[in-house]
């Protein structure tokens, strides 16, 4: 159910079902009235902007009735994916948070450092997204605008507040393996994470927790392919300034998602320096970059008979 705050539209989450205390196992199960969450936590209410796409476009073009039905032009109906696309993002990356991140905060079964290790700066990034998502619909509303010119401004002013992805992307793999080696080790977490993950299967069809851990890593190369799409569905009659804004917009995310990999080897080669630095004395120097790591197999070489 939505209601307006300011002007802006509220948009509540499903109610989660709940709480009671397993003490057997250390953390907290449903009950019967089952909200998946502890006990006094509530899901947030966040304030966001409605991102449904226009039934009449605002480029140009016509719309074409086809058998009462009213078909939007493919640069339209292209705005109207990102815009769906943005809201799904943000609202499982709200899951994500309200689901698996708070919760944990109040289990006993798993120290800060960890949860720091898989959630990252998630919170972050949502936060961001949902300031990016307000934006686009702003933009999107202006009166008489050029949608396509707007959307693509849009993503090209927001492009440097993306770089906030860098943390949690250089970070991915190390969250994974803490949840791999949680679940493998750790039983109160693997049975806690299992029964959150059923909770969930009424609003979100989950198979585990880095199902939605991945989505961040998705996302930059995602709006790649979304401005590509728009992009080859311009219509020629579209002014060239726009094209070439849309067209330089593309290319600005490709360099940022280029950046962002290089930034993630770099950081990959300073994580595995320090610990070949543990078995090698001033292995870690600053103007050390590791090249190449192998395997090497030393043989003796049986030195030659000698004759005496």
């Amino acid at each position: 159910m939505n209601r307006s705050i300011g002007g802006v539209t509220a948009e509540k989450r499903p109610p989660l079902p709940a709480m009671r205390l397993n003490k057997v196992n250390n953390f907290v199960i449903p009950a019967r009235s089952a909200p998946c969450s502890p006990r006094g936590y509530s899901p947030r209410i966040e304030a966001t902007q409605n991102l449904t796409p226009k039934p009449q476009p605002v480029v140009n073009g016509t719309n074409k009735n086809n058998g009462g039905r009213v078909e939007l032009p493919k640069e339209s109906q292209q705005i109207g994916e990102i815009i769906e696309s943005e809201n799904t993002y943000v609202t499982n990356l709200g899951y994500l948070i309200d689901y698996f991140l708070v919760p944990l905060r109040k289990q006993t079964f798993i120290n800060p450092s960890q949860i720091k290790t898989i959630f990252s700066n998630i919170e972050s990034i949502h936060q961001f997204n949902l300031t990016f998502r307000k934006q686009l619909n702003l933009a999107l509303q202006k009166p008489n605008a050029n949608a396509i010119h707007e959307l693509a401004n849009t993503f090209k002013s927001a492009s440097s507040g993306f770089k906030i992805y860098g943390d949690y992307i250089n970070n991915y793999e190390d969250a994974n393996d803490t949840v791999a080696e949680l679940k493998r080790t750790n039983s109160s977490f693997d049975k806690w994470l299992s029964n959150q993950i059923l909770c969930l299967k009424p609003v979100f069809q989950l198979l585990d927790l880095p199902s939605l851990l991945i989505l961040p890593i998705q996302r930059l190369p995602r709006y790649i392919l979304l401005l590509s799409a728009l992009l080859s569905s311009l219509p020629s009659s579209l002014p060239s300034m726009t094209s070439s804004l849309l067209s330089s917009t593309l290319t600005t995310f490709q360099t940022l998602v280029s950046l962002l990999d290089e930034n993630k080897q770099k950081s990959k080669n300073i994580k595995r320096m320090a610990f070949l630095s543990s078995f090698i004395p001033d292995f870690l120097q600053p103007d050390r970059y590791l090249i190449r790591e192998d395997f090497i197999l030393i043989e003796p070489i049986p030195l030659p008979n000698q004759d005496n």
